[in-house]
């Protein structure tokens, strides 16, 4: 912790705060995804992937999610991306960012 950063307005703080729980909403979430799938898993013997496709599939209904007619390769590579992975490694080097400023 940097002796500067001891002097914050209160609205820094909670920002900070803020950011913070997000962060780890978004990796709580990630692995919730996997305990899911995993539970899946065990009772059917059958892995069901959730990509990021799937993910943004399930907050939008953009056309480009679900039949792309350009930028095909990046729809393709979104495709084959966990989300859960995502989630975890995004959310938690964000959070390691905050918690190391």
């Amino acid at each position: 912790m940097n002796p500067e950063n001891d002097n914050q307005p209160v609205s820094d703080v909670k920002a900070k705060a803020i950011g913070i729980l997000f962060l780890v909403l978004i990796v709580v979430a990630g692995f919730f995804i996997i305990g899911l799938q995993c539970f899946a898993w065990l009772r059917s013997g059958i892995w069901f992937p959730m990509s990021l496709i799937d993910g943004l599939h399930l907050i939008s209904q953009s056309p480009w999610i679900t039949d792309p007619q350009d930028w095909i390769g990046i729809h393709d590579l979104l495709e084959e991306a966990p989300l859960s992975a995502i989630l975890i490694g995004g959310g938690g080097l964000f959070l390691f960012g905050i918690l190391n400023d």
